[in-house]
């Protein structure tokens, strides 16, 4: 019998779109990855540095450590901005019990195993450190609530207690640490909800077991086209799919597969030009402000 590993951001992938779930984790296409990601991966470093008592700024704070590329000096300034506007609010608060990178694992069945890695939280507590270029795209706490990934963690925290015969607490606390990657107004800010383990319970049965269920029966397929087409919308997330070509018939899985290659081979990732200094970017913010 295989195990299914599951992790939230595969439950998320599934959720938006089943095909895409699968071209990615059981087809395993790759696909290139862009330089937005990388700004929010320094974030994240700085973050967990100033958690974990660690020199804030050491030499090569900002290399990328999956792509070996540095961000650019305008990036770096606003990095640099938006952490210690996080520290200097509080957002980022060193707490008691507190732990970085805490990875966890939820067992469904003998089959399906979710594992995941928690930004920062304790025993009652869950953080996530997020970036985004608008505020629309960032959760409030009725969004937290729904969330698949912030759920999952909820679910792993009262677990923890169950498994040692105690009662979970009454609330578990999920937050987003929210940085906005904006040059012009770059702003921190946290939201944060309690849920009870009965929602955490609620929402695991209704929305996750059912999904963790239908990835069971797709991994096994061998045609992307077997599964449900998603709503429109889906493919127009976050940018638009990767995979549009595949689905609408221009490319076979092949052809995707050699242009993939192709393009990931000569690095025609376009290199972003200096525009600005980090001392001219932090003087003109000082200035704004």
């Amino acid at each position: 019998m295989s195990i299914l590993y599951a992790s939230p951001s595969k439950l998320e992938t599934a959720a938006l779109c089943r095909r895409k779930w699968w071209l990615i984790y059981i087809r395993k296409l790759k696909v290139q990855r862009g330089r937005q990601f990388m700004f929010g991966t320094v974030l994240h470093a700085a973050a967990e540095r100033f958690l974990l008592d660690q020199q804030l700024w050491p030499d090569g704070w900002d290399l990328d450590p999956d792509t070996k590329e540095r961000v650019t000096p305008s990036e770096g300034a606003l990095i640099q901005v938006l952490v210690q506007a996080g520290i200097d609010a509080g957002i980022l608060e060193k707490r008691p019990g507190g732990k970085v990178e805490q990875w966890i694992k939820i067992k469904h069945g003998d089959d399906v195993v979710v594992r995941g890695l928690i930004d920062y939280g304790t025993d009652i507590r869950v953080e996530d450190h997020k970036t985004s270029k608008s505020e629309r795209y960032m959760k409030s706490p009725e969004g937290l609530r729904k969330s698949i990934q912030m759920m999952c963690y909820g679910k792993e925290r009262i677990e923890r207690f169950r498994q040692r015969g105690a009662l979970p607490p009454k609330y578990i606390t999920l937050a987003h640490n929210q940085f906005k990657k904006d040059f012009d107004d770059p702003m921190v800010r946290r939201r944060e909800v309690e849920v009870t383990p009965a929602e955490i319970d609620t929402f695991w049965q209704e929305t996750i077991v059912p999904l963790l269920e239908a990835m069971v029966s797709d991994q096994h397929l061998t045609d992307p086209f077997d599964l449900p087409d998603p709503p429109p919308k889906a493919c127009r997330a976050f940018g638009g799919c990767e995979f549009v070509s595949i689905c609408s018939g221009a490319e076979d899985l092949l052809s995707f597969e050699r242009r993939m290659a192709k393009l990931m081979s000569q690095d025609k990732e376009t290199k972003t030009t200096m525009t600005t200094s980090p001392s001219d970017f932090l003087s003109r913010r000082a200035g704004n402000a």
